[in-house]
Formats: C-alpha cells, sequence, structure tokens
C-alpha cells in the first residue's frame, strides 16, 4: 500500500517565499519561490522536503494565496506593519505602486492586442515585452507615473501588435509632465477619473524618498496607516476600473 502524503497545514505565503510547517515534525520551512521551489507560479501542488535535518519528510504544499505581483507587494505590508517595521512597509508601498504602472502598460502595449492577431507569434510578444521593459526601466517612480496617468488620457486601444512597436518607443514623451486635473475629469468613467487624480496627488513616493536617502528617515504608525489605506484604495479601485487585475496574458482573451 502506498504511503498516504501529508500535506502541510499551517501556511503562510507572500511575494518570495512559501513557508511551511512540516507536518511530521513542526518544523518552519521557508521556501524561496525561485531557489528552493524554481518556480514563480502559484503552487496549486508540490511535494517539498522538510528542511530539518532530523526530519527529511517528504510532504505536499498547496492552497497557495499569491496574486497579480502588485497585489502580492502590497499585500506582504501588512505583515511588516505589524512588525512595526515601517521603514519597508513604505518602500514596499511604492514599489507595490511601480509594477501596477508597469503591469498595467503590459496589459494594454502587449497582452490585449495579442489577442487580437489572428495569427499569434509569442516571439513577437517576447521581443515587445522586452523593448517595453527596456523603454521604461531607467524611469524613476514619477515619471513611470506620468507615463501611467497620459497613457490612460490620451491613448485609444492599440488593435494589433504592430501599433504597439511605435507606442513603445515613443512612450518617454509621456514622462516629463503628468496631465492636468482638467484632462483627467474629460475621463468618461468619472470614478476612475477621480481616482487617478487621487492617484496623481499621491506623495508616498515622497515619504518612500526620505526613508532611502541620506537623512534614514523613520516613519511614524500615523504616517505609514495613512499611507497604507491611501495606496490600498487607489490600487484595487483603479486596477478594477481599468479591468487589469490579473497577471497572466490568457486572461485577456
Amino acid at each position: 500500500m502506498s504511503e498516504i502524503m501529508l500535506y502541510a497545514e499551517d501556511i503562510e505565503t507572500n511575494y518570495e517565499n512559501f513557508i511551511a510547517v512540516c507536518p511530521e515534525c513542526g518544523y518552519k520551512n521557508i521556501f524561496n519561490r525561485v531557489s528552493d521551489l524554481k518556480t514563480i507560479q502559484p503552487i496549486s501542488f508540490k511535494e517539498v522536503r522538510c528542511f530539518n535535518e532530523s526530519c527529511g519528510k517528504i510532504f505536499g504544499i498547496n492552497r497557495d494565496r499569491i496574486q497579480s505581483r502588485y497585489l502580492t507587494l502590497f499585500f506582504d505590508c501588512y505583515p511588516l506593519y505589524e512588525e512595526k517595521r515601517y521603514s519597508n512597509c513604505v518602500l514596499l508601498l511604492t514599489q507595490a505602486l511601480e509594477v501596477f504602472f508597469y503591469h498595467y502598460l503590459k496589459v494594454e502595449l502587449v497582452y490585449r492586442p495579442f489577442w487580437k492577431e489572428t495569427k499569434r507569434d509569442v516571439d513577437q510578444v517576447n521581443s515587445l515585452l522586452n523593448s517595453l521593459q527596456s523603454a521604461v526601466e531607467k524611469l524613476a517612480y514619477g515619471k513611470l507615473k506620468n507615463v501611467f496617468l497620459n497613457w490612460v488620457v490620451n491613448e485609444s486601444k492599440i488593435s494589433c501588435l504592430a501599433d504597439s512597436t511605435s507606442k513603445i518607443s515613443a512612450l518617454r514623451k509621456y514622462s516629463d509632465n503628468p496631465p492636468s486635473e482638467e484632462e483627467l475629469k474629460k475621463i468618461p468613467n468619472s470614478t476612475l477619473a477621480d481616482l487617478l487624480i487621487d492617484l496623481k496627488g499621491c506623495e508616498v513616493d515622497k515619504l518612500r524618498n526620505k526613508v532611502v536617502h541620506k537623512e534614514a528617515y523613520r516613519p511614524n504608525r500615523e504616517e505609514v496607516e495613512t499611507a497604507i489605506e491611501e495606496v490600498r484604495e487607489l490600487l484595487i479601485k483603479i486596477s478594477y476600473h481599468l479591468d487589469v487585475l490579473e497577471e497572466d496574458i490568457n486572461s485577456y482573451h
């Protein structure tokens, strides 16, 4: 008779790690997604071995709660907040917004146009993703936010991947100045327009800069609480109204 597979019941997941208590010995295993699990895909099932040398039991892990990258990064802020690691929390909040801006551009410039093609070329998709990364990789938070806001205001939907090439090469023209509040108010979806106006005024990056630069500022609980609530409202609601909640290209068919 084959041995019944044991499963970890006590788990915790975050952007980088899958943490599982061994069901045999109770050892807390921290499995890094890249180094140990060799995948960044959500874990629906995987066999792992306990790191405790006196145990070494093979057991199963599942029930991964990883979401889109920007949301996973955002929700990783809460354990940091509970541990009162406020500086790290501020860094992660800003990173979550940056990842969201980039994710939106990927969806609009590559993912959605891909499914409009009669003949779908995966190599072309990968080439465009590389071009997009090169176009924005040196943009600081503020400039990337400008690109995001301007794209939402000014650009119509792309009909094919051929259009994406020229659009990607022209992205930097949007990086210097944000759209005005009047321009944002012209967006047909008034709820989205108000959210983007709030995003334009969001200053979590200024708090981040105080933390990371030579001042090494240590934010207090009230500052971080305010920043978390502000970013949570913006990330979740804007991604919903723009319909870019999912990470997988197949979700935009």
